[in-house]
């Protein structure tokens, strides 16, 4: 197929997407300000995102704005014109989005990475203009796809209507991530100072409010300080994360005096990332709204517990596995459920790892990606007919 894929994540979830694509023989488009370093690869294409920054300074706003949607749904048509897309796919919905409705390219598939929705239902969001391009969007859209069901009910709502949806999972790669060595095990825990007999705790989301990272920092601080565990809390700085939300929580870090246990890692290569899961002994995620995140496919795959806000977006998929909950910003709650995986004395942990490792390798293998999108494609192109 010929796919124009309009990336606007730019994010490693996004690139493995367009990897599968390209590995599959597939021909892409890539129309981003950030092309992928794929120029050598077979059946790949990029197109610059078209702005005009001298319209950025227009004057009133608003005819700017029509001048520069008019300008990029020209030029995202001509592109179309020139590439011949059976299919016209857009990563996570955001304002550029609604060019490809100025531009009229279809058929259509949206994919919502979980913020850019749940973004627009959050009490301090009063950009009407933008839920009104959203909205539009969604509308013209041939098929939208996100990774939980609650997403895809709020894009109806957003949209006014019932709208043609999809599950889509964004797999991993299970040759990647796998239980590491106790060799290296040993080296990664040398390497960052931490001595081997110490718990890791690992909180892998980016460092953003909404992520709680306080929540997991409170509970850490009490179960080092009020049960003298000898244990050690990763965060990982990544991304476009809040510095100023980081410095907040470097705060807390020198007021519970742990900052000898609290390790802020720097960017990290994605292909390292099953050598930090192999170091910890629970992953907590704490979010207090969120899609479906990879990080739990990651750590599941490495088999470590996890320990997971109680949202209704995951429900779905955690009650298929053998998962930890924790109401959001319950922390007496939490640090609890630390404390008994540390205790573990039954062999439930084990167990649980083992399930979880086995649900993933039923439904977040990236190899059963391609068919699902494959088929996903096939059908709205078919109806576009």
């Amino acid at each position: 197929m010929r796919i124009l894929l309009i990336d606007n994540a730019l994010d490693t979830h996004s690139e493995r997407f367009l990897s599968l694509l390209l590995n599959s023989g597939h021909q892409v488009g890539h129309v981003t300000n950030k092309p992928r370093q794929l120029f050598s690869i077979r059946g790949y294409h990029h197109f610059p995102y078209p702005s005009l920054p001298q319209l950025n300074n227009v004057r009133p706003y608003s005819f700017g704005k029509f001048l520069r949607d008019t300008f990029s749904g020209k030029e995202l048509r001509r592109i179309s014109r020139a590439f011949k897309p059976d299919v016209v796919h857009v990563l996570l919905i955001s304002a550029n989005a609604y060019h490809c409705v100025v531009s009229g390219l279809q058929p259509l598939i949206l994919t919502a990475f979980g913020s850019d929705i749940n973004d627009l239902f959050d009490s301090k969001q009063n950009d009407l203009l933008l839920k009104r391009r959203i909205s539009r969007t969604l509308q013209f859209a041939n098929c939208v796809t996100a990774d939980t069901r609650e997403i895809l009910q709020r894009c109806d709502i957003l949209a006014g209507r019932k709208l043609a949806t999809n599950l889509f999972y964004f797999g991993i790669n299970l040759e990647l991530f796998h239980p590491i060595s106790e060799a290296e095990r040993v080296k990664v825990k040398n390497d960052l100072g931490i001595p081997l007999s110490a718990n890791v705790i690992f909180s892998p989301r980016r460092i953003i409010p909404k992520m709680r990272h306080e929540t997991v920092l409170t509970a850490f601080a009490n179960l080092v300080h009020k049960s003298g565990s000898d244990a050690f809390l990763i965060f990982r700085k990544y991304g476009s994360y809040s510095s100023d939300y980081q410095a907040a929580l470097d705060s807390q870090v020198h007021q519970f005096g742990v900052v000898d246990r609290v390790l802020w890692l720097e960017q990290t290569d994605y292909e390292n990332l099953p050598a930090l899961y192999g170091i910890s002994d629970v992953i907590v995620n704490m979010p207090e709204q969120d899609g479906l995140p990879v990080a739990l496919f990651e750590a599941s795959a490495c088999k470590v517990p996890v320990i997971t806000s109680q949202l209704p977006s995951y429900k779905e998929f955690l009650c298929q596995g053998a998962y930890f909950e924790v109401p959001v910003g319950d922390e007496q709650m939490l640090l609890q459920m630390i404390k008994f995986i540390f205790d573990d004395h039954d062999g439930q942990i084990a167990k649980s790892v083992q399930k979880n490792r086995a649900l993933i390798e039923q439904v977040a293998d990236i190899r059963n990606s391609r068919p699902a999108i494959e088929n996903i494609y096939t059908r709205v192109i078919s109806r576009d007919q």
